[in-house]
């Protein structure tokens, strides 16, 4: 074989190359276009977005005299109680909008402040009923969430300390997702007073003890 068949031969197979790359290159470029077009798309929620829609469908509960506030659905509509004990300080009903008056025996929601000994016997009942426990935290505070059934009605009900009170936040199953959206958006007004009576309390027993001793 002379040397321009060897070249010919060569140049040949070079094209034959270039063309089954070129080939190649082409077959992966409408794979990869078909898989991008077939994926789904994912949206980007700012946050921004997601507070202004939630502002927009909520109302805002304020309550300045227990320091704190929610946000609950704009069709719910709130009942503080206007019966009182030595056991529970301050009661909030909450009513969904088929609801045509309140439930006071098993409320759709409910925020209730108590004394201590009332939250440790409610806490002891919760366990008795079977209730699933575990542990949250709502604005910083750490508490216990307890999943029950009473009269038949599976129940949620958050327990979290408030300063020499205790409060409970509670709600049917059926409403969790505005018992969350409460939860999400429960802020302590007074929370700096709610540590700041820990702390004195807990100055005021020792200064007691070291009287005790004098």
């Amino acid at each position: 074989m002379n040397m321009n068949s060897k070249k010919t031969i060569t140049i040949i197979l070079v094209i034959i190359l270039i063309a089954i790359l070129l080939a190649a290159g082409w077959y992966c470029f409408i794979r990869q276009k078909k898989q991008t077009e077939n994926s789904p798309v994912l949206k980007e929620t700012t946050a921004s977005s997601t507070t202004q829609e939630i502002t927009s469908k909520t109302k805002l509960y304020r309550n300045e005299q227990w320091g704190f506030e929610f946000r609950y659905p704009e069709d719910w509509t709130l009942h503080p109680s206007i019966l009182k004990s030595p056991f529970s300080k301050f009661e909030l009903i909450g009513t969904a909008s088929e609801e045509k008056i309140p439930n006071t025996i098993t409320p759709s929601l409910l925020i209730n402040i108590v004394s201590i000994d009332f939250a440790d016997r409610a806490s002891i009942n919760f366990k008795k009923l079977n209730a699933i426990t575990s542990k949250v935290i709502v604005f910083g505070v750490k508490g216990t969430k307890y999943k029950y059934k009473f009269e038949s009605v599976p129940r949620i009900t958050v327990d979290l300390p408030f300063g020499k009170y205790r409060i409970l936040l509670g709600a049917k199953k059926r409403y969790e997702d505005v018992f969350n959206q409460v939860i999400n958006t429960f802020k302590f007004l007074k929370q700096r007073n709610i540590r700041s009576e820990k702390m004195i309390n807990i100055k005021v027993g020792k200064m007691m003890k070291r009287l005790h001793w004098l």
